[in-house]
């Protein structure tokens, strides 16, 4: 194995004794030939080994050093880990706070906020956040949504990189529920009508949140509601915003199909009172937003579709079955007690 590939080794696994006997005999502390083009300090990083990132910086590794396949820097990887002390040590050695990764588009703010691709070197990232913004981190949009502050909404057109499937800041913000920063976004003039790769637009995702999540891919997650300190959480919104966001997503469900089928009631409601089309009916299947309803047993939605007009006669493709009979066969009592009762005007 040669020095370079060892050195790499040893900084993954955490090996300092190995780093330091390699670095005394002149090892390249900036090669870039492991993996997707991470250079020793990158790997020791992200995954939080301390004195090895010391050991480097003492040496004259370059803090600035980008990676091959994602144009990061290490402060970029040590702000996705969470590692606070790493970060601290990093911009003691001057790292910068503003460069954008080529994945992303986003700074190491954006990292810390946006990014998931390995939790098990996670540590502590609400810590991590207060370090980049103590040390004045500029938020962006994608971060503003992250950590609740709503007046940092500037730019909502931006979009993230491809491994984040091109999502814009209100993609995001109906992914995570978050009723504030859309209405902010909204009144940016963020674009109703974008599309992230798979075709989804944010109405469909404000309506069904994981609607386009790849398994194999990075996505937007929800840590900061987990695992954050109450100041820096994000702060769950009414559903009131989800009328301007109407559209359809690439399959033809409707969001409203979607409201119902997860029983979202107040969505439901919202979309009703938008005048939404109450009977568009998939493609594929011929289902309407209130066969979904009543087959997923969600009683207030079906009540919202049948006091708005819902055709309760309307047959799928498939089975040629009404909502009522779909509740039925599915046993679900309370959703066919619902048509009952509608049925006599109750």
């Amino acid at each position: 194995m040669t020095d370079d590939a060892a050195l790499h080794e040893a900084c993954c696994e955490g090996d300092l004794p190995a780093v330091q006997r390699l670095i005394r005999a002149g090892a390249p502390l900036d090669a870039t030939g492991f993996a997707i083009g991470s250079t020793p300090l990158i790997l020791a990083a992200h995954r939080g080994h301390l004195a090895i990132v010391e050991a480097l910086l003492d040496a004259g590794a370059d803090p600035h050093a980008r990676e091959i396949a994602s144009d990061s820097t290490p402060l970029h990887w040590a702000a996705e880990g969470g590692h606070g002390e790493v970060a601290e040590h990093l911009l003691a050695a001057g790292a910068r706070l503003e460069p954008r990764d080529g994945w992303h588009g986003l700074e190491p703010l954006g990292w810390a906020t946006c990014v998931d691709y390995a939790p098990s070197y996670r540590v502590d990232r609400p810590r991590l956040i207060r370090v980049l913004l103590d040390r004045g981190a500029a938020v962006d949009p994608f971060s503003a949504i992250a950590l609740g502050r709503r007046g940092d909404l500037a730019d909502p057109h931006r979009r993230l990189g491809w491994a984040l499937r091109e999502r814009t800041p209100l993609h995001f913000a109906a992914a995570r529920q978050d009723g504030a920063a859309v209405a902010r976004l909204v009144d940016h003039g963020a674009d109703l009508a974008a599309r992230d790769a798979w075709g989804v637009t944010a109405a469909a995702l404000w309506a069904h949140p994981s609607l386009g999540r790849d398994p194999g891919a990075p996505k937007a997650h929800v840590w900061v509601e987990r695992d954050a300190p109450a100041e820096l959480a994000a702060h769950p919104q009414p559903e009131e915003w989800l009328p301007r966001l109407v559209d359809e997503q690439r399959s033809a469900v409707t969001p409203l199909q979607l409201a119902a089928e997860w029983g979202r009631e107040a969505c439901v409601e919202a979309l009703v009172r938008r005048g939404v089309a109450l009977d568009a009916a998939t493609p594929s299947s011929a289902m309407t937003a209130l066969h979904f309803a009543a087959a997923s047993g969600h009683v207030g939605a079906v009540r919202a579709l049948l006091a708005a007009g819902a055709d309760r006669e309307a047959r799928d493709g498939t089975h040629g079955a009404t909502p009522q009979q779909w509740a039925e066969f599915m046993g679900h009592a309370a959703a066919t007690a619902a048509f009952a009762a509608s049925s006599r005007g109750g």
